[in-house]
């Protein structure tokens, strides 16, 4: 496992123009549009992240990927740490800096929203680029602008009334948040069950 998390940080500075202008794209948002800047950078993130399956895995690279020591398991499973953890970690930083200088009350829902998608992202975009092979990047690219456009434009409607009558609901139903988190654990271990058995058959 330690030689995945070192390939992927190496992997990660690769990125860093990339992810310079992400973190310089959501400090802007912190200022136009709060709710936006707590969803934004971490469903950046998890899809920045799970691009590392489609590069891991073209032809010039695989055949030499699996020949490091850990077993293609362990890859399925460290390539859904980096790409849902971060991401997690992000929306609550946000969430948390925002509510400070905004109101805790109105970072609540933006901050589930984003903690959801970077989870559905990852769930859905690995086992699809493990699938699509040498096609993935064109399948990751695609999906990737659907999802940005879809968190915008759920993004936009976090301050109406009924939003934010949802948010007031949803404080007082734990139970709610009991249920998508359970959901939310078994859309993973679904997803890595399917990307497991992709992975195992993936010929290079």
């Amino acid at each position: 496992m330690k030689a995945l998390f070192i390939l992927d940080w190496q992997w990660l500075k690769s990125m860093k123009f990339y992810l310079l202008i992400i973190l310089g794209l959501s400090l802007l948002y912190c200022f136009v549009h709060p709710t936006l800047a707590v969803v934004f950078m971490p469903v950046m993130l998890a899809i920045t992240m799970t691009k590392s399956v489609s590069d891991n895995l073209q032809r010039s690279t695989g055949a030499y990927l699996f020949t490091l020591p850990f077993t293609r398991k362990q890859y399925v499973f460290e390539k859904y740490i980096i790409s849902i953890v971060p991401a997690l970690l992000t929306s609550f930083i946000f969430a948390y800096a925002l509510g400070v200088v905004n109101s805790f009350s109105k970072m609540g829902i933006p901050c589930l929203i984003a903690c959801i998608s970077a989870i559905l992202i990852a769930s859905l975009l690995i086992p699809l680029t493990i699938k699509f092979k040498d096609n993935g990047i064109l399948v990751f690219r695609l999906l990737s602008i659907a999802i940005v456009v879809m968190i915008i434009v759920i993004a936009e409607s976090f301050t109406s009334p009924d939003v934010l009558n949802s948010a007031l609901f949803m404080s007082h139903s734990p139970w709610i948040f009991l249920m998508i988190g359970v959901a939310l654990i078994v859309i993973i271990f679904i997803s890595m069950f399917i990307s497991n058995r992709l992975i195992q058959r993936r010929e290079f």
